[in-house]
């Protein structure tokens, strides 16, 4: 009967109830993967206790993000993070998992992303998958400077997938996060319309003109 309510009520409250009355791992798993919910989902994540569940939910490419996240957090066992390390087919929760272990470190990896372009989706991945906030922070800038430089349309769908995943707003939100005035010329000079309207938002909450350089055609900030 719980089981049911857990996976086929229509109402949220019910499903949250119902998720938190349940033991039964495969249940749980189900609805962390499963549910439209956010916070029932999560409800699912904390409720279950066995690592080789989690670790399924880590591993499975159509489980939710945020399920995927609960659950990697809650891998304590050496044993667990191995077994993520060596099947994940995701080259961020491969890494992610690497640096949990100790066999990476997290610095080493965007150092190498900043400079050279080194795995940058697998280490935005890593971040958001396993790291804290700082260290995200650091990955969105580094993101955003290298779609800004690159112009390549698949980094800014990338950042704007980081950004609902983490902040859930528009594109300028994520500027206004993460920006610096070096950053923010970055994106005005870009070539992408849409970062470029970010850029002049970002200006202007914190009192930049955007000014047109003479004859090289560029743009730049200045009080």
């Amino acid at each position: 009967m719980l089981a049911k309510l857990a996976t086929e009520d229509d109402y949220r409250s019910v499903r949250l109830a119902a998720v938190k009355r349940i033991t039964d791992q495969a249940v749980l798993m189900k609805v962390a993967n499963e549910d439209e919910d956010s916070s029932v989902r999560l409800a699912a994540v904390r409720a279950i206790t066995d690592q080789a569940t989690c670790v399924a939910i880590v591993l499975l490419d159509n489980s939710s993000f945020d399920a995927r996240k609960a659950a990697f957090s809650k891998l304590t066992g050496r044993a667990a993070l191995e077994k993520v390390a060596s099947l994940a087919k995701d080259p961020g929760t491969q890494l992610a998992a690497n640096v949990a272990l100790g066999k990476t470190a997290i610095a080493t990896a965007l150092s190498e992303a900043a400079n050279h372009g080194t795995n940058i989706h697998a280490v935005i991945g890593a971040v958001a998958l396993g790291e804290r906030q700082d260290a995200l922070a650091e990955a969105g800038q580094l993101l955003c400077l290298r779609c800004a430089r690159m112009q390549q349309d698949y980094r800014i769908q990338e950042l704007l997938k980081m950004q609902q995943h983490y902040q859930g707003g528009e594109l300028a939100e994520l500027l206004e996060l993460y920006g610096t005035k070096s950053l923010a010329e970055a994106w005005l000079n870009c070539g992408d319309s849409a970062l470029h309207s970010a850029a002049r938002g970002w200006a202007k909450s914190h009192n930049y003109l955007v000014l047109k350089r003479d004859e090289y055609g560029g743009w730049h900030m200045d009080f």
